[in-house]
Formats: structure tokens, sequence, C-alpha cells
């Protein structure tokens, strides 16, 4: 990816950028570094289903998953679960594991016979505000 920086805007006032001085506002910011902490370990997914809107992801955002970071509870998570891949809400209490999704309304119970692992944590959602 290149290295390309653009423009971050401090504020917004009003309907304009400008300052009260009448300059532009502005610091250089580069997505790849905000996005990607650890690019080596980052991958990109295409959401493929709406089983998780209410933690506002949508069919056809893009999720931003990084490798290295160890699941916490609450975080969402890319799993393998059975053969299948899913984004799911990886919650743990206690020494229990559960995936969720639909804002907890189905949780599924992790044992030590769940063919289960983890892809990565989600870090940053992408999706489109306007058509």
């Amino acid at each position: 990816m290149s290295d390309q920086n653009m423009p971050l805007f401090q504020s917004i006032l009003s309907s304009s950028f400008v300052t009260k001085t009448g300059e532009e506002s502005q610091q250089a910011l580069d997505l790849n570094k905000l996005l990607m902490p650890h690019p080596i370990t980052t991958f990109f997914v295409r959401v493929q289903s709406d089983a998780m809107m209410c933690a506002n992801i949508n069919k056809e955002d893009i999720l931003i998953v990084d490798k290295s970071l160890t699941p916490k509870h609450n975080d969402i998570i890319i799993a393998i679960l059975d053969g299948e891949q899913l984004v799911r809400r990886f919650i743990k209490e206690k020494d229990q594991v559960f995936l969720s999704s639909n804002g907890g309304q189905n949780l599924y119970s992790i044992t030590e016979d769940t063919d289960f692992s983890v892809w990565g944590v989600v870090t940053y959602i992408i999706h489109k505000v306007s058509s």
C-alpha cells in the first residue's frame, strides 16, 4: 500500500473548514498507519450476511482484522466454527467462551469438543454511508 497522507481537519465549525484566522486547520493522516498498525498480520473481510447488524456491521461492509491480537471479552472476531467462517462477538464469562450474534440474542457455547479457531480480531469497520 502507498504511504499517502490525507488531510485531517481537527474540527468542522458550521459548514466551513476555515479557522478564525482564515487558515485551514489540518494535519496529515496516513490511513495505513491508523487502520493497520500491524500490516503483516492485517487482512480484510467483506461481510456476506446481516448476522451482526446489532453491532453496526452490515452486509457488504469491509472489516479490518488483525491476526496478532488475542480476543478479549466483547471483541468482534473472525472465527472458524465447524468449518464455517463467521463474524461474531467474543464473550468470555469466567472460563467459558461464547460466540454471539444479533446483539446477544443468539449465544453459542464453545466447548473442548467444538471445532473452533479465531482468525483475528476486528479492529475497524468500513461501510458506505451514502448512496
